[in-house]
């Protein structure tokens, strides 16, 4: 079987959301995710089929393409704080119990340097339709060597390495160092499998069901990935799309970001 990082060239590729129409396939896709196939939002809030909220503003995108049939298989945020939404502070401040010893050590990191993951997700309706489908587009012509079941479980990884691949360069061009998030018990424990290691900050939420809030300093998630898994490292610090210039704010190359804390 090819290398994984081949096969995910072949069959994905990641976009960031820059433009008024890839921004809108990204909430296209929330809307498909997030009100209709798990049933989080009111599907009837967004009467144009776009889902979105007031943490939209100042965010930024990505979506996870399948190239053989250039749908959004997948769509990742990065919120940022912005002083005119919720007077700057995040849906993980405002909606989780956070221990007190993070509150004060997140007290010391700038707030534009703070970015929060959201919308991390990838579309159940894609996956139906592209392990069901027998066309030029089809499992049954992806390989020659795997089943269908071996297929359908090598490309379930990718999406969320694809995904994760976009995190990565979003953090670089906003020159953000510290990440948030409240996440599914389950892909909690996917990330760290991967070796991307995020510490929980504070108990069990109810937020559309049992959320974790975490975090992590990101080159202290960085040096963990490239010590536990370098293949997955390389997947990140190379790949289909140009990692953006070095902000003159920043002031090193991507290869120094990377490395930052290793």
């Amino acid at each position: 079987m090819n290398d994984w990082r081949e096969r995910f060239s072949e069959y994905f590729c990641v976009q960031l959301a820059d433009t008024p129409e890839l921004i809108r396939e990204a909430m296209a896709l929330r809307y498909q995710i997030y009100c209709k196939e798990c049933e989080y939002e009111n599907p009837r809030v967004f009467r144009d089929g776009l889902e979105k909220d007031k943490f939209d503003q100042g965010s930024v995108q990505a979506l996870l393409r399948h190239r053989a049939t250039r749908e959004v298989a997948g769509t990742v945020r990065l919120i940022r704080p912005n002083q005119e939404v919720e007077n700057g502070l995040l849906p993980v401040e405002l909606n989780c119990q956070i221990d007190s010893d993070f509150r004060k050590k997140l007290s010391h990191v700038h707030r534009e340097r703070i970015a929060e993951i959201s919308r991390f997700a990838v579309s159940k309706q894609f996956r139906r339709r592209l392990y069901e489908s027998h066309n030029v587009h089809g499992v049954a012509e992806m390989t020659g060597v795997l089943s269908f079941r071996e297929e359908r479980r090598s490309l379930m990884p990718l999406m969320t390495l694809g995904l994760l691949r976009a995190i990565f360069i979003m953090s670089y061009e906003q020159n953000v160092t510290y990440w948030v998030a409240v996440m599914e018990p389950q892909l909690l424990r996917l990330l760290k499998g991967l070796g991307v290691v995020l510490t929980q900050v504070g108990p069990v939420a109810n937020y559309h069901g049992d959320r974790i809030p975490c975090a992590g300093a990101v080159s202290d998630v960085l040096a963990g990935l490239r010590k536990s898994r370098p293949d997955i490292w390389g997947f990140v610090n190379m790949g289909d799309i140009k990692f953006p210039e070095p902000s003159r704010q920043c002031g090193m190359d991507i290869n120094s970001w990377l490395v930052a804390g290793a």
